[in-house]
């Protein structure tokens, strides 16, 4: 196998670019944090309906990841793919009466 100069013993080394985009996205979420955090005391008529949808999205978001894990361990068959997967869709299934009870408050 040709030896590519971005590849060192066991993982491949972020680019440049890839590097700045983690950091903008990192920073991003920090803002939107502290902008939580500033203006989250004060209420908003839209205020109930963003946990439900916070919680949906979760739910959604650890499916996926679930899936992506299992496609991983098909391909690998490495076992921590496959028990971080059950993991993902464990809670994601554990969340769902949750997200049921919030939409329905």
């Amino acid at each position: 196998m040709e030896h590519l100069g971005l590849i060192t013993s066991d993982r491949a080394k972020p680019l440049t670019i890839e590097r700045s985009v983690a950091f903008i996205v990192a920073g991003f979420g920090i803002g939107v944090a502290a902008l939580t955090i500033v203006f989250g005391a004060s209420s908003s008529p839209t205020a109930s309906a963003i946990p439900s949808s916070l919680i949906s999205a979760a739910v959604v978001t650890m499916v996926v990841t679930a899936a992506l894990l299992r496609y991983f361990y098909q391909a690998s068959s490495f076992p921590p793919h496959a028990i971080l997967g059950i993991a993902f869709a464990c809670t994601g299934g554990l969340l769902v009466p949750y997200a049921y009870a919030t939409i329905q408050a």
